[in-house]
């Protein structure tokens, strides 16, 4: 009997840049089984997409944060949560799933909805522990609520989705994210976002520019 997980795996890879508009058919042949044999593992095609879509999330390095933050500095920790580039640790091996993630958003906007989901919740509890972490280094205040903060962050962030185009990345930068972000460090955090802004303030500006565009 071939293995629900065997089937997933080639699924993801044979399509990985295609996208997910495949045909149970053109996947039988693709795959070397039968449609019957598709059917009994899946039970119906959303089932498959949906098997498929929850493979490649777990793919995705939503943890390791507290493994990873001791090998780093203090002031490279705090850039994790800025715009700058190569610095997003939080969805690393997302971007070459866009295609077919795209495509499932399109046509099966149910299961995006639930991966989607998913996704802000699993952020949700990194982001928690982010802050945490910030605390026990000494560089976030030790009075913030992280959950309360990351709650007020995503909703300020859907209120920024729907006015960003008015705003330059400057603007968006030192007053959308930095004076936020300020809100929660201590002196010594202060110190070294102070720090990164004289150095990568143009690069930041940039990549938030950049974010705006793909948003057109």
């Amino acid at each position: 009997m071939v293995e629900k997980r065997f089937l997933i795996e080639k699924i993801v890879a044979n399509y990985l840049y295609d996208g997910a508009r495949f045909t149970t058919d053109e996947l039988s042949k693709e795959l070397r089984v039968s449609k019957r044999t598709l059917y009994e593992i899946f039970g119906n095609k959303n089932n498959l997409i949906r098997d498929c879509a929850n493979y490649i999330m777990n793919l995705i390095q939503y943890d390791g944060l507290d493994a990873y933050s001791k090998d780093i500095s203090d002031i490279n920790f705090i850039k994790m949560i800025l715009p700058i580039k190569n610095t997003n640790h939080y969805l690393i091996g997302l971007s070459k799933y866009n295609k077919f993630i795209a495509d499932i958003k399109k046509l099966y906007p149910d299961i995006y909805a639930e991966i989607i989901l998913d996704c802000n919740a699993r952020l949700h509890k990194l982001m928690e522990r982010y802050i945490e972490i910030g605390v026990e280094r000494g560089l976030f205040r030790t009075e913030i609520n992280a959950s309360l903060f990351i709650d007020i962050i995503e909703n300020e962030r859907r209120t920024m989705d729907s006015v960003i185009r008015k705003y330059s990345g400057a603007d968006i930068l030192h007053t959308g994210i930095i004076a936020f972000f300020r809100g929660i460090c201590s002196e010594k955090g202060v110190r070294l976002l102070d720090n990164i802004l004289a150095k990568e303030t143009t690069i930041m500006i940039k990549n938030i520019e950049y974010q705006i565009s793909k948003k057109l």
